[in-house]
């Protein structure tokens, strides 16, 4: 390699975070990986590969067949008396008894040879010690999943048997429950101490396998054909709504011989009037995506089957080991003039321990992938931006197929639509004009349309100098406020039609300051949610209206905006900020229309919009080193739910950020605050301490609850080196998909199952893109929450309105709720609903508007409790009489 390649390589490096900053990650990133006391994923996978192999049909068949999620069968006199419930994951038949578990282990068959045939199995047991021996276990939480075996004489067939996701043990031992759970292809256990009782009572001994501490206090147990491992145990008690963790390790004492160890824990000073929890979270997988080059992960999405798709960029070569699979591009263009980025994207193993596709996405210039989204089909959309023309550049169908030009770093925005398979691509293509464009999110809706925000210095049709002007139309604008210098971007928005031949709409949102889209999310509607960073005051900037805030707070604040479904116009738009700078950086959109924004703020909680939490008090250093924060923005936009800071003393930054069903947001971040300040939750072992670095240091994983009062979950990502966080992802159940760069080795970052278990440095040492799943992440208290799916809704005197109100349950909250109106009604209102409880999902009903109603708007407060009365809510419907 010559001297200038090699220079240009080393400089990327540098590079690489300048284009990361004006991305989405404006500052340091990493993250920190939660350890747990769980058994991981390779406890249902015995003996299998490092790289975990699945070449064979057959293979390929068991591991799909082994991705279900884990359920406890019971035993109805199909098995043996003694096993209350059995489990069946993998090569791992698990049965629960009343004196403890035993593990059928088989060996892993190699598809190139018969030795695996001839293995035997191998047994081992797990027996609670001192336990009272009449304890069986109970199914908690029945699954929809029924099991029948057709075996014998149809007198000895057992049909329609239960499954259940959740057993519990009560009082194993006086005062202590045992509660085991399964996701997909894990089992995860923990314990409930009441007040008063003694964990040092918890004992249990493995015989059959080996038991042993490492070094970052895990427990190993392993046997001659495979094993598994218990990670570090967290412990924690509440009060008010708020976790404090208690210090506990595993204590391993050796039994009559070493495969006859006795466990338990080592608990530290507690409340003992309160409650103990033991709860783990666990790392189903973590691993490495690159070459021997530069390679980085900018985001991340997951599909319905739990596959992760991630995109970013990598400069390594198919010769630098670069892991390509299929497709889309196997080619790395090696004629490029300036950078050597290009785009990549990948798919990974649903259980993490490969990859189903991987490839560039290429041409002569630079590229860089800077989001990702997938559809329920399985095809990918990523966006970024390029410097490549049509003859290199792979553009087919659209949106557009000329490259508009732009400058040697940023060039044309691109979007690309992925095939399931990975072996190629349905549409590619740029979004630009004559100055520089660059894609920073996108969101796809269920109609397979693609929504793209970034940012422009591209003159709108008509304007001035416009000689290739941006492809806006329709809206939200079509000026560029920017205008004439256009040295300063607006943000854009667009919506990319399903087959990728054109644009439904495209516009701009911005004033006369600076102004970039950084993230976007999508509604069940088709109303785009964006938000980013401006410096452009309310005067000049086009759409602001509603709030949550209409005042510019300093020097940078970050905005929120939500388009209407047709493009034509925004329906609000306004500032999150105070004094310092502040920068929208990620944004997530909830079933209720609720926007979810995360990012950096400067400023303190003198001038920033704090509200309910999660943190209150601003921890960063003389306004430089800022605190990430988090906000929940109401439906329509007026106000804020919440709104508060995730950090510690040092630099944190939220990058990303999703929300489950539940509304508990997930964000993914960066932070230089070691755990003597950063607000370390519910992790343990290397998630709960801080591993350093010299520019990024950590990244970090955050859960916050719905009401935005509590941090269920906050810990580190990374190892000894730079961890970068840049993407978050959330399935249906919960799970957390992560992804980013990192500079550290397996020696100190959490790689376990895959895609790759080895770091490839390089010879300057360049980092690797890293995707890792968590779960089993601490859950919210079990609770309800109120919305309604119209809660501004406009009439007029002598008719009726159909109102739909939704009810939220989370936490395993599953009783009923009695919904009330208001107690006193503005004249010429009647509302048909009774104060019958439901457990439905929402309810309908009916508002009257006589002709004797008073025009103008009306604040309607319904309530909500549930039978205990313990638990109470109220939602406001505007009744807008004109």
């Amino acid at each position: 390699m010559d001297f200038r390649k090699r220079f240009v390589r080393r400089t990327a490096v540098l590079i690489s975070i300048i284009a990361l900053l004006s991305i989405s990650a404006p500052r340091s990133e990493r993250f920190s990986l939660t350890n747990s006391m769980a058994v991981s994923a390779s406890v249902l996978e015995p003996g299998r590969d490092a790289d975990g192999g699945t070449g064979s049909p057959g293979a390929r068949v068991d591991w799909a067949l082994k991705h279900q999620p884990l359920a406890f069968v019971e035993n109805r006199g199909q098995v043996d008396s003694r096993v209350a419930f059995y489990a069946t994951g993998g090569r791992t038949t698990l049965y629960f008894t009343t004196q403890g578990l035993t593990f059928a282990l088989a060996p892993k068959r190699d598809a190139d040879s018969s030795e695996g045939v001839a293995a035997k199995r191998w047994t081992a047991r797990l027996d609670f010690i001192d336990a009272h021996r009449d304890t069986r276990p109970v199914g908690e939480v029945q699954a929809p999943t029924v099991v029948s075996y057709f075996k014998g004489s149809r007198d000895q067939w057992k049909t329609g048997l239960r499954t259940f996701s959740k057993i519990r043990y009560s009082d194993l031992w006086p005062g202590i429950d045992l509660i085991y759970s399964g996701a997909e292809n894990e089992l995860k256990y923990e314990f409930r101490v009441k007040p008063g009782a003694d964990p040092s009572m918890i004992k249990w001994a493995y015989s059959g396998a080996l038991v042993s501490l490492d070094g970052g206090g895990n427990l190993q147990i392993n046997t001659p054909i495979g094993g598994f491992r218990d990670q570090a145990p967290y412990s924690y008690q509440e009060r008010d709504g708020q976790r404090s963790e208690v210090a506990t390790s595993f204590r391993v004492q050796p039994g009559s011989t070493t495969a006859e160890a006795r466990c338990g824990f080592d608990v530290g000073s507690y409340d003992r009037s309160r409650p103990l929890v033991i709860d783990p979270a666990v790392i189903a997988y973590a691993g490495y995506i690159g070459g021997t080059f530069v390679d980085t992960a900018f985001g991340i999405a997951v599909d319905s089957a739990g596959a992760a798709y991630v995109t970013g960029y990598t400069e390594s070569f198919p010769t630098d080991n670069f892991p390509l699979t299929v497709g889309p591009g196997l080619s790395f263009n090696l004629n490029k003039s300036f950078l050597f980025w290009t785009a990549f994207v990948a798919k990974i193993k649903p259980d993490g321990s490969g990859l189903e596709y991987c490839g560039y996405i290429d041409g002569a210039g630079h590229q860089l992938g800077s989001a990702i989204a997938v559809d329920s089909a399985g095809a990918a959309y990523v966006t970024g931006f390029t410097t490549s023309g049509p003859t290199t550049f792979p553009v087919t169908v659209g949106p557009s197929l000329t490259f508009a030009s732009g400058t040697q770093y940023i060039g044309d925005a691109f979007v690309a639509k992925v095939k399931p398979d990975g072996t190629g691509l349905e549409y590619c293509g740029y979004i630009g004009g004559q100055g520089e464009d660059a894609g920073y999110g996108i969101a796809v809706d269920s109609q397979g349309n693609a929504y793209v925000t970034g940012e422009t210095t591209s003159p709108g049709p008509g304007q001035a100098g416009a000689v290739v002007p941006f492809p806006a139309k329709v809206g939200p604008s079509l000026t560029n406020a920017g205008a004439p210098g256009f040295k300063a971007p607006d943000a854009f928005i667009v919506k990319v039609k399903a087959d990728g031949t054109g644009l439904a709409y495209g516009g701009f949102i911005g004033g006369t300051g600076l102004d970039q889209g950084l993230g976007v999310a999508v509604d069940q509607a088709g109303s785009a949610y964006v938000t980013g960073v401006t410096s452009s005051a309310p005067a000049g900037f086009s759409g602001l209206a509603v709030g949550p805030s209409l005042t510019l707070g300093g020097g940078t604040d970050a905005f929120v905006a939500k388009v209407k479904p047709d493009g034509s116009g925004l329906n609000y738009c306004g500032y999150i900020g105070g004094a310092g700078d502040d920068e929208g950086l990620g944004i997530a959109v909830d079933n209720a229309g609720n926007a979810y924004v995360t990012g950096e703020t400067s400023s303190d909680q003198t001038t920033f919009p704090v509200k309910v939490g999660p943190m209150l008090s601003y921890g960063g250093t003389n306004g430089h080193l800022g605190d990430a924060f988090v906000a929940k923005v109401n439906p329509i936009g007026s106000a804020l739910v919440f709104c508060g800071y995730v950090g510690g003393s040092g630099g944190d930054a939220g990058y990303r950020i999703a929300v489950d069903s539940g509304g508990s947001a997930y964000i993914a971040g960066s932070t230089t605050s070691s755990q003597a300040t950063f607000p370390v939750t519910g992790a343990s072992g290397r998630a709960a301490v801080y591993g350093g670095g010299t520019i990024f240091g950590d990244g970090f994983v955050a859960k916050i609850d719905s009401s935005g009062s509590t941090i269920l979950y906050a810990g580190y990502l990374g190892g000894a080196s730079d961890d970068a966080a840049a993407g978050i992802a959330v399935d249906s159940g919960g799970n957390v998909y992560v992804a980013g760069g990192t500079m550290s080795s397996e020696a100190t970052f959490p790689a376990t199952v895959g895609p790759f278990l080895h770091y490839q440095p390089g010879v300057f040492g360049e980092s690797d893109a890293f995707v890792a799943k968590l779960t089993g992440l601490p859950q919210p208290a079990p609770d309800f929450s109120l919305s309604f799916t119209q809660p501004i809704i406009n009439t007029s005197p002598g008719s009726k309105v159909n109102v739909t109100m939704n009810i939220a349950r989370t936490g395993g909250f599953t009783d009923a709720v009695t919904i009330s109106p208001p107690s006193t009604l503005p004249r010429g209102l009647k509302i048909g609903l009774d104060s019958t409880p439901t457990t439905d999902t929402g309810l309908n009903f009916k508002i009257k508007v006589k002709g004797s109603a008073e025009s103008g708007a009306d604040q309607l407060v319904f309530t909500g409790m549930d039978s205990s009365g313990r638990l109470s809510h109220a939602v406001t419907l505007t009744l807008n009489v004109q």
